[in-house]
């Protein structure tokens, strides 16, 4: 494969930077490729940088826009955008970029809270999974002891390809992941039936969850996880009963419904032992309503106000 030129480096950062910062300025740019540069060529490198960056920010205003992605450069040379959409791993049914603020969010919570620990890891479907791989690329690497599994193709595909091409550094987060068997419906991006292979027990099980309501259960109101369909809420059942000692389920804000009938497929079957801790993750503050619900239930929950429970943040020592 041909080495990239320095164009297309520069282009790909910019990117990059707009993706994960949704803006990105003149004198980032020149900073981040004036590394390594030496002292008697920084002179003449930062001339050619301030040619190349007008240069760019102009192309790329015109690319992206033609693209349907509003980027705009500011008179001091700042290039912004609100989002930079996500159109690989994408289908009618697997929306990447659906929500992708939350899911961005949810995702760099999780993501932060399994670099602090050694226990081994199972990341369901899903596209909120796949934010939290993501964002493991951006705190990796990992703990080689910590050992992952996953049914996420999407995830693994954007693993490999942090893995980058010659010259380039490799980000991947981890350097193997372990792929039960199973067949994959390509409508969905997801496994849509698979035989469970018979796990030794997972430390932590790392789910996306299609919905939340509170029902009424024998007169008593509970709140309920449900998914879209038949075959993700078996799947997510079979992850949900190897955990050992936490399940962390990831919901985007605009996913939680009051009193609504259960969702569109069935409800997500919880593990019962006291002893594996119920983790909900979500990108906003729930209603009174809601938090007290769940915490009525046993379950601790994270958002960027609120930390991790002291009882799962012992699992980084044990």
């Amino acid at each position: 494969m041909a080495r990239k030129t320095q164009a297309e480096r520069q282009a790909e950062w910019v990117c990059k930077m707009l993706d994960k910062n949704k803006k990105v300025s003149g004198s980032e740019f020149n900073a981040h490729f004036l590394k390594g540069v030496s002292r008697e060529k920084k002179d003449s490198a930062k001339a050619a940088l301030r040619a190349d960056w007008s240069k760019l920010s102009h192309t790329l205003v015109a690319g992206l826009n033609a693209a349907d992605v509003k980027v705009q450069l500011s008179e001091g040379g700042t290039l912004s955008c609100a989002a930079v959409s996500q159109k690989r791993y994408t289908t009618r049914n697997f929306r990447t970029e659906e929500s992708d603020t939350a899911k961005r969010a949810i995702g760099d919570l999780v993501a932060k809270f399994l670099k602090r620990i050694t226990r081994s890891v199972f990341l369901g479907s899903g596209s909120s999974i796949y934010w939290v791989g993501r964002a493991m690329v951006e705190h990796g690497p990992y703990n080689p002891k910590t050992l992952f599994w996953t049914v996420n193709i999407a995830l693994v595909s954007e693993w490999c390809e942090a893995v980058g091409s010659e010259g380039e550094p490799n980000r991947a987060p981890v350097k193997k992941i372990s792929i039960p068997g199973g067949q994959i419906e390509t409508e969905f991006f997801r496994y849509a039936t698979m035989v469970s292979p018979g796990w030794p027990r997972v430390g932590i099980v790392v789910i996306g969850v299609d919905g939340c309501s509170i029902v009424k259960d024998r007169a008593k109101e509970r709140v309920c996880l449900y998914a879209n369909s038949g075959d993700t809420a078996a799947n997510s059942n079979t992850f949900v009963q190897i955990a050992e000692d936490a399940v962390i389920c990831c919901v985007s804000s605009n996913k939680f419904t009051e009193r609504a009938k259960t969702g569109p497929g069935p409800e997500i079957e919880l593990p019962q032992s006291l002893s594996v801790q119920k983790v909900l993750v979500t990108d906003k503050k729930l209603s009174d309503e809601f938090r007290k619900l769940f915490e009525a239930d046993g379950w601790a929950i994270v958002t960027e106000d609120d930390e991790w429970p002291d009882s799962l943040l012992e699992l980084e020592s044990s």
